[in-house]
């Protein structure tokens, strides 16, 4: 590989890193619409759709070495890391992003690659490395930091004017950032990236809203507890997939449709139970952009799943690791300039602790 062609995929890692920051951003702001559940359930459609024209594109072009081949065993390893990353992983991912700030859950799901490693010496016999032991410890020193210095106005439950209709009458917001995402139904002033603020219509806070601290404590138990579980699904899906490609004796492109499928049929019977899709009544204009935000999302997530497996095989796992790593830093950027989310100077440096163990224990492979 030339140098120019080498740093080309280093710049398309940078992307596929900033793609997943992006779409944290925009999940979290599809949740003061959508029910976390039926997200995660409308989220597979689109993703699976695109990855499935991707997957057919670069076979049939030898952009890549995957096939579509399988066996009875990486069928069953497939299903396994279905479960735990869409049933399991996802599900928390999503509920979290409702509790907390993007600064405080972001560096903590990032640590999902240690867990890949613990995970390794349990199931797959490896011998953890230095590095890899000397990570586990900074990061979980970040995780302590971070949970000792969230302030709570980081993890708090979605107010009530996040609520309210993004066309009502008397919000105002800033000026547009994306006007191609702005609901021709609201207001042209409306950022749809950045929560509605409150109108005259906006509920009057409820008596719960005055919580006393013991409540403060449990929300902030409840967003560590819940990324550190996302993480921790994050982490399992991939010794899995290993599995499965010692199986199959390969990768290959049905392994990733098999996954997001499994994970769509089984979230349906957990939203057809909630009887909820959405958090309240939407307006049209309210569902068309909900739909947008979808689409978008889904777009950078079957982007990010597709480059990752290229990178992996361009650039190799180490590398790519390392930068995909770096998706908190523009998650926190993007929560920060479109949902207008501010962290202090303790959350950075516990954020940094954080993903600082990631990278050391990534290094392990290098």
């Amino acid at each position: 590989m030339s140098d120019v062609s080498f740093w080309v995929w280093v710049l398309l890692a940078f992307g596929a890193a900033a793609a997943w920051g992006l779409t944290v951003v925009v999940n979290k702001r599809t949740l003061q619409y959508v029910d976390p559940f039926a997200l995660n359930l409308l989220m597979r459609v689109p993703t699976i759709a695109l990855i499935a024209a991707a997957a057919a594109l670069l076979t049939v072009t030898d952009a890549w070495a995957l096939g579509f081949g399988m066996t009875w065993g990486a069928f069953a390893w497939i299903t396994a890391s279905a479960v735990v990353t869409w049933l399991i992983a996802f599900n928390a991912y999503y509920l979290v992003l409702r509790l907390g700030a993007l600064g405080v859950v972001t560096p903590i799901m990032a640590t999902d690659p240690l867990f890949t490693a613990v995970f390794a010496v349990i199931l797959l016999n490896a011998a953890p490395g230095p590095l890899v032991i000397a990570g586990l410890v900074v990061s979980t020193v970040g995780v302590v930091l971070i949970s000792r210095w969230m302030e709570p106005g980081a993890a708090a439950p979605p107010p009530a004017a996040t609520l309210e209709p993004l066309a009502d009458a008397g919000q105002a917001g800033p000026p547009p950032v994306a006007p191609l995402l702005t609901e021709s139904g609201a207001p042209r002033s409306a950022d749809p990236l950045a929560p509605p603020s409150a109108g005259p219509s906006a509920a009057p806070p409820s008596a719960d809203s005055a919580a006393p601290a013991k409540s403060a404590a449990r929300l902030r138990f409840d967003v560590i507890a819940l990324a550190l579980l996302a993480a921790v699904g994050w982490g399992l899906g991939p010794v899995f997939i290993e599995l499965a490609t010692e199986s199959l004796g390969t990768a290959s492109a049905t392994m990733m449709l098999q996954s997001q499928t499994m994970g769509l049929l089984m979230l349906l019977p957990i939203v057809w139970r909630r009887h909820r899709v959405t958090v309240r009544r939407l307006s049209r204009p309210e569902w068309r952009l909900v739909v947008r935000f979808v689409l978008i999302a889904s777009v950078l997530e079957a982007y990010f799943a597709v480059a990752y497996y290229l990178l992996i095989d361009e650039i190799g796992s180490v590398l790519t690791v390392l930068i995909i790593a770096s998706s908190p830093v523009f998650a926190i950027l993007g929560g920060m300039r479109f949902l207008g989310e501010r962290y202090s100077w303790k959350l950075a440096i516990g954020a940094g602790v954080t993903l600082i163990g990631v990278v050391i224990a990534t290094l392990q492979g290098a």
